[in-house]
């Protein structure tokens, strides 16, 4: 499947205001089946006394980064990359009341093409390497010999419930396109639980897939967190209706809600799927 195009407006619309990617994050954290920290699972049983050298890939706000509090030698440096601007403050602040020892890196992930050979101890991609997977092999050339690479991703099943009130959405707003063309369907493919493995595998002797069932259980009175969640994903959910008839956003999200909250009355709460799967890799070649 050719993989899916996002632009920086709407990487920045999405993820570009770290107060509502925390937003999300809270939201996702508060109505999760699954109640563990998916980090703690991703880094448990690994053995991260000797890492120097870390780099956090889409690094975000550093939810991943504040992960390995505790975890690495307090004299090991961090460096997050991520190409927005708007997160370097929140990410070095945040890593710092974490005890980490950080750097950030304003530049897209293909800047790591650029960086010298086996630089690195441990690599993460947490929720992000769906938007670079052509960069499995640069990751593995900048990783040490004896380094880890871990990765956190989606189901290719993810948020199935909202993605398929989709077509119905655009159809009767007059944005015509087959299920199988939606973007953010396309973008989950791109590297998912289902297929991450194979395409690690080439890069890496080894690689350890850790499944992770999950998902958000809305109950009525909790539905207008849904209706937050939409409106923050709405340059990745609706990319085809941004493209085309921008205009039409808001009624498109009041649409796509209305279309969930009439399923959440006849069910009595709302579940939106969110199976993820952890990749922890080593021996890279």
């Amino acid at each position: 499947m050719d993989k899916a195009e996002y632009s920086e407006k709407e990487i920045r619309g999405t993820f570009g205001k770290p107060a509502d990617h925390v937003s999300v994050h809270k939201t996702i954290v508060s109505f999760s089946r699954a109640r563990a920290d998916i980090r703690a699972v991703a880094l448990g049983g690994l053995d991260l006394s000797g890492v120097r050298t870390v780099l956090d890939l889409g690094c975000g706000f550093g939810f991943f980064s504040m992960g390995l509090s505790g975890l690495i030698p307090r004299n090991a440096l961090v460096l997050g990359v991520d190409m927005l601007e708007e997160n370097r403050d929140p990410y070095l602040h945040n890593t710092a009341e974490a005890g980490l020892a950080t750097e950030f890196l304003c530049a897209p992930s293909q800047a790591i093409e650029e960086f010298e050979p086996q630089t690195y101890d441990l690599i993460s991609a947490s929720y992000s390497l769906y938007f670079f997977p052509e960069l499995v092999p640069a990751i593995a050339r900048i990783l040490r010999p004896m380094g880890i690479f871990v990765t956190l991703t989606h189901s290719r099943e993810s948020l199935r419930e909202i993605i398929d009130l989709i077509p119905e959405c655009y159809r009767r707003l007059g944005v015509t396109i087959e299920r199988d063309r939606i973007h953010i369907k396309r973008l989950l493919e791109s590297f998912c639980a289902e297929n991450g493995a194979d395409l690690l595998a080439p890069h890496f002797g080894s690689v350890e897939t850790i499944g992770w069932e999950n998902s958000l259980e809305f109950p009525l009175d909790g539905m207008k967190h849904l209706y937050g969640y939409i409106i923050n994903k709405k340059y990745l959910l609706l990319k085809e209706l941004m493209d085309q008839k921008p205009q039409l956003e808001q009624n498109a999200v009041e649409m796509l809600f209305a279309m969930a909250h009439r399923i959440s009355v006849e069910r009595g709460g709302f579940r939106l799927n969110k199976n993820d799967a952890i990749f922890r890799c080593g021996r890279p070649r």
